[in-house]
């Protein structure tokens, strides 16, 4: 799920070579911000297509957000690149926030915990 288009998307992940690993997990029919404005409905709309949510988080960087993972009853982990900085995010209920994601152990241990499950099961 993202707040961005599909084309976007692809592009982005395509441009660091995990276009191909996304598409063997199947997130390609995920949910795009070219098809609705409102967050909240992707985010329901990508859980109904993968199904128990149980080792899904939602990686953001808005209140916004943060919002979609509460309503998808899923974890959020904020990071402070954006507009809002750690105050911020958490005063809006993110279960963790980090500076940015520079620090990629940090970041992936944080997905770890945040989602219960070992990580190369939630990628695998």
């Amino acid at each position: 799920m993202t707040g961005n288009v599909f084309e976007g998307s692809r592009l982005k992940l395509y441009h660091c070579d995990l276009w191909d690993t996304f598409a063997r997990t199947g997130v390609h029919p995920g949910a795009y911000g070219d098809s609705d404005h409102d967050k909240g409905p992707l985010a329901l709309k990508a859980l109904a297509h993968w199904g128990d949510p149980t080792p899904a988080i939602l990686i953001g960087d808005t209140p916004e957000d943060i919002r979609c993972a509460h309503l998808a009853g899923i974890p959020c982990l904020a990071v402070a690149t954006g507009g809002f900085d750690a105050d911020s995010l958490y005063h809006h209920g993110a279960d963790e926030v980090l500076p940015d994601v520079s620090d990629t152990d940090l970041v992936l241990e944080r997905i770890r915990t945040l989602a219960r499950t070992p990580y190369r099961e939630l990628f695998s």
